[in-house]
């Protein structure tokens, strides 16, 4: 799974970048399923009201 230890950061954004497996226990529950593993790419940034903000992209094929 593709995680981010919020704990460590240190304001800086932060590269989310990598792939997930169609049978993620991430995606447990939807009422779907991939077809191929899900590209992740993306930037994690802390807010002004220490919250934090991801951008980027997600791309998957989904079985229909």
């Amino acid at each position: 799974m593709l995680r981010v230890d919020v704990r460590r950061f240190a304001g800086e954004p932060v590269a989310t970048t990598g792939r997930l497996a169609p049978d993620d226990e991430a995606f447990d529950g939807l009422a779907f399923a991939f077809a191929t593993p899900v590209a992740v790419d993306g930037m994690l940034r802390e807010t002004t009201e220490g919250d934090f903000r991801w951008q980027g992209h997600v791309q998957a094929a989904v079985r229909g």
